[in-house]
């Protein structure tokens, strides 16, 4: 049987992350730390930051930090402002008193435990942010213009404000907002020499058809998305009956320039993270498939390799596929 090995290097980037729920309730007032990091971060609703933040976190809210106003554009796009201010609080009082972003629904703060961090430090910080979040899908940004220049913090102080946004973008995730979400292949000391696609334990799937030919990563330790390898190619029209969600996504990727128009289809010009198999499936096809039954490795459909590392006997997964017909036709009918 296969399956994922746990090396020296996982066990390095794996993080203790600690959340602390202020009223009891996930979505309520919260705040989150890495183990030992000095970083803390606070979650809330827009509208708890006078009544309920001030008092829970009365001392952190004042630090010094970055922040990131979170909600959505009328298109239904993910919109964020990235901010910075020696006292978070009082700044982000400012834009409530102001009615500056009316799409504000939820806020992240960031500050320092050991109150080091200095105006050069948060809008080196901020400028990071910004450019991180520059371009991602399904993402607008509302920052009028780009930072200041970041490159005038000191070469030594550097390394430290790289850890703190690293450790920002763990905290985001925590806390429930996938913004920074990067899918990377893990790259070890040992095979840099060889081709990017085997560099990595993940296991790497095909799916090819008339139009289209692709490859992709399933990090399933990881992120679990399926990433589409750079090079793929998908069909260059959709078919009329063609799930919406995926057409939309094709349109987006190509005005992105993502996927780039060539006499063979549509090239994945880079490495791009599907949700699922079904939607990178649907994206790539330009028709509604299923994805477990799309992709392959090693002669076997995804389906068929998923049910052999869950060690069910053939016999076993036909009865239970009778006893739940819904679950069995679902596979038929993916959302993409």
């Amino acid at each position: 049987m296969n399956s994922i090995s746990t090396n020296q290097s996982d066990v390095a980037r794996a993080r203790l992350v600690k959340i602390f729920l202020a009223d009891g309730v996930p979505e309520g007032i919260r705040s989150a730390q890495i183990d030992i990091s000095t970083t803390y971060a606070i979650a809330f609703k827009g509208e708890q930051l006078n009544f309920g933040v001030k008092t829970v976190y009365e001392d952190w809210i004042k630090k010094s930090g970055v922040y990131l106003i979170i909600g959505n554009d009328p298109d239904g796009y993910k919109k964020i402002y990235v901010g910075e201010g020696d006292d978070v609080g009082r700044r982000l009082t400012f834009h409530k008193s102001k009615s500056a972003f009316p799409f504000w629904t939820d806020t992240l703060v960031f500050v320092s435990k050991d109150d080091n961090l200095t105006k050069s430090h948060i809008r080196y910080v901020e400028a990071a942010l910004i450019k991180d979040l520059q371009g991602k899908s399904g993402l607008v940004l509302a920052n009028g213009k780009n930072p200041p220049s970041d490159g005038k913090l000191p070469k030594e102080e550097i390394p430290s404000m790289c850890r703190f946004i690293d450790e920002i973008k763990i905290l985001t995730g925590a806390l429930g907002f996938d913004l920074f979400k990067v899918d990377k292949l893990p790259v070890s000391a040992d095979n840099l020499s060889r081709p990017e696609a085997t560099q990595t334990s993940y296991p790497e799937f095909t799916f090819n058809g008339s139009g289209f030919s692709a490859k992709a990563i399933f990090m399933a330790g990881s992120t679990g998305n399926w990433l589409v390898r750079a090079g793929s190619i998908a069909r260059l029209k959709c078919v009329p009956a063609a799930p919406k969600n995926a057409v939309k996504l094709r349109d987006q990727l190509k005005s992105d320039g993502k996927l780039k128009e060539t006499a063979n289809g549509l090239l994945f010009t880079e490495d791009y993270p599907f949700p699922s198999s079904s939607a990178a499936a649907c994206v790539i096809a330009g028709y509604g498939v299923a994805g477990p039954a799309s992709w392959k490795i090693n002669n076997k459909t995804y389906a068929q390799w998923d049910k052999e590392l869950s060690g069910e006997s053939e016999s076993a997964s036909e009865d239970w596929l009778t006893e739940n017909p819904l679950d069995s036709n679902s596979e038929a009918m993916p959302t993409c």
